[in-house]
């Protein structure tokens, strides 16, 4: 099996766990950020920890090592660019129901605006590249990288002891919303964790979710010897765009020389995709015309600030929050603050509320 045709399989898996749990949809991802139902944070935090135990097993049998993302600094301030470009993410997911990983389980599973937010994160890939170059030649030290740091290093301790401790904090947070669950559950949410007849019909609790997202990362990491990341393949898609169209592109925006011979992210975005709509078919499902949020420009506003917030930050849920968080980044965390912090403003600030 190449590279390429494991990665479309990690994306499947990926992609379906996201359809299942209903954690795609962009009603679910709004009423986060709203504080009122709590779907997305039992998956976040189901996947995160079991993606620290099984990178933490593989680490230490020298199966796979480590790979954070490095802080991103503006000025003197080391993380200051994960912290904006975080919340320019957050302001996306509050705004458009929807992170660069679940935009894409949108369109597989027929969400009404996924394709005009597809299409404003796509432009903002091409574009990205091109304002960065702008700014920079303005303020050389806007958005540079800084040294890799890992929490376990920076503090001396094992990187196995930290993960069991972080992913124990992860299942007492679960655990505390599962006992309040009566207080904030939804429709998508409603799913319990006994076994049914048949469970591709039937809506997974987002802790099985989670468990499922986390076999997607084990997948990733055996097969691809990397962590889930999604952002990157639009930084991909937008340089086979830029390279093909403008001669003085490495001039122009330096910024893709990263992304021009890598199509293996693109790939598990087509998976992605291909994994929501699988899991719409087998269970018997029609495309959900009717959820959505704001209108089509929205959407789109709301695509083009996800990528944006993304590329600044150097990843985004899945890469930042599912994998950076589980490799103990601080980087990471900073990231994944500033997205609840950017989304729950402009969810109550855009006035969502009327929406969802």
């Amino acid at each position: 099996m190449s590279k390429l045709s494991r990665s479309f399989v990690v994306g499947m898996t990926f992609g379906f766990a996201l359809e299942k749990a209903k954690v795609h949809l962009p009603t679910t991802i709004v009423k986060q950020m709203l504080v009122r139902d709590f779907t997305m944070m039992e998956m976040f935090l189901s996947a995160a920890a079991g993606g620290v135990l099984v990178m933490s097993f593989l680490e230490s049998l020298g199966y796979f090592k480590r790979a954070p993302k490095t802080s991103v600094g503006i000025g003197k301030s080391k993380y200051a660019g994960n912290l904006l470009g975080g919340i320019i993410l957050g302001a996306g997911m509050g705004l458009g129901g929807a992170c660069p990983g679940t935009v894409l389980a949108q369109v597989g599973a027929g969400v009404v605006n996924a394709p005009w937010a597809l299409f404003g994160a796509v432009g903002a890939a091409v574009t990205y590249g091109y304002v960065l170059r702008a700014i920079q030649g303005r303020y050389p030290k806007f958005l540079v990288s800084q040294p890799i740091a890992t929490v376990d290093k920076q503090l001396s301790i094992p990187y196995t002891a930290l993960a069991l401790g972080f992913s124990v904090m992860c299942g007492g947070a679960i655990y505390l919303l599962e006992n309040t669950r009566a207080l904030w559950s939804s429709a998508a949410a409603s799913a319990s964790l006994s076994t049914v007849p048949n469970p591709f019909r039937m809506t997974w609790h987002p802790i099985l979710g989670g468990v499922a997202v986390a076999l997607a990362q084990t997948l990733s990491l055996l097969l691809t010897k990397s962590p889930l990341g999604v952002s990157s393949g639009f930084a991909q898609l937008g340089a086979s765009v830029v390279t093909k169209v403008d001669r003085k592109w490495r001039d122009n925006a330096p910024y893709y020389a990263n992304y021009v011979a890598s199509t293996d992210s693109i790939i598990l975005g087509t998976g992605i995709i291909t994994g929501a709509l699988a899991s719409v078919t087998l269970g018997g499902g029609t495309p959900l015309a009717d959820i959505a949020v704001g209108s089509k420009y929205t959407s789109m506003a709301a695509g083009a600030l996800l990528i944006t917030g993304a590329r600044m930050a150097g990843g985004c849920t899945s890469g930042h929050g599912i994998s950076g968080m589980a490799q103990l980044s601080p980087a990471s965390f900073v990231t994944v603050a500033g997205m609840f912090a950017g989304g729950i403003a402009m969810a109550f600030f855009s006035g969502r509320w009327l929406w969802v």
